[in-house]
């Protein structure tokens, strides 16, 4: 008798079929993500560009506290109603406030660039990108129907480019090849983690065109309120919808290199064979030499 083949569980997904833009399977509506993809940022704008997982929710609570005098979100609040999802909830959510912060995952090839506003653009090495993804995916049930997935499954979808947003490579390179324009900053989760306060007082050097000439924050109270840790011990509420119980928190580890505890070395060549493949030849073939290694 021959044995039974298993097909893997994939998560569920959506697709736009006219951009080809990968969303969640539930919630995201197409008419708000057609909205954001034509949004005409305004000269108040500040908007935190990242594939997921690649350290957004650490810049846009930065964006909060900058633009509410470094007090913390409210009890009883979401860090998402004060910087807002773009192609989440749409631009009728958009108050007329300036400065504003704005969250995509958006690429530019989707959402094209404009001179007008800041962008802060993040970038993570793909492989503590991939872990990352792989357990928000499962700790959203209601969206993804997946917290019984395996990484070895996910794995394979993220290095197809099946998921969520799109392939990683095509993402990085929209964001890295705008990195030299001035009212872009092109930062790495990598570089934040190893640099607070450089990397602190690059983000409030590179925004503060949008605020008043008075404008003087305390970036080293910045770094202590935006600390992983610190973060992470908050309610868990200010930063998502309620997970699963037993599921990671949102905020899991925060931390370079817990790839390592999840990679076969087969699946790090697969991998580092692609990033060379999308990368060679574009500058960012040299991202992260000293993580891509087990």
């Amino acid at each position: 008798m021959s044995a039974t083949k298993t097909s893997k569980k994939r998560p569920f997904f959506k697709t736009h079929h006219a951009s080809g833009w990968i969303l969640p399977g539930e919630g995201f509506p197409f008419a708000n993500l057609e909205a954001a993809m034509h949004y005409q940022p305004t000269d108040g704008n500040i908007i935190v560009m990242t594939y997921p997982k690649c350290g957004t929710t650490w810049v846009q609570y930065m964006m909060y506290l900058l633009l509410n005098n470094l007090e913390p979100i409210p009890s009883g609040r979401r860090l998402g109603e004060f910087v807002p999802f773009l192609e989440n909830v749409g631009t009728d959510a958009l108050s007329d406030t300036k400065p504003r912060g704005i969250k995509t995952h958006l690429s530019f090839d989707v959402f094209p660039w404009s001179p007008v506003p800041r962008y802060i653009c993040v970038a993570r090495n793909p492989w503590d990108c991939c872990v990352s993804f792989f357990h928000h995916i499962r700790g959203f049930p209601a969206f993804y129907n997946y917290e019984d997935g395996k990484f070895v499954d996910f794995f394979e979808d993220f290095l197809e480019g099946q998921i969520e947003c799109g392939d990683y490579f095509d993402h990085l390179l929209s964001l890295w090849k705008h990195r030299e324009r001035s009212n872009v900053l092109f930062l790495t989760y990598e570089e934040m983690s190893a640099n607070r306060l450089g990397c602190a007082q690059r983000i409030v050097d590179h925004v503060r065109p949008v605020f008043p000439p008075t404008w003087q924050p305390d970036v080293n109270a910045l770094i202590a309120m935006s600390r992983i840790d610190v973060m992470r011990a908050d309610d868990p509420n200010k930063w998502c919808s309620a997970r699963p119980e037993g599921m990671p928190g949102f905020i899991r580890r925060g931390v370079v290199g817990d790839w390592k505890n999840y990679f076969l070395p087969d699946q790090s060549r697969r991998l580092e064979d692609k990033f060379m493949k999308k990368l060679s030849g574009t500058g960012a073939e040299d991202l992260w030499l000293e993580f891509r290694r087990l």
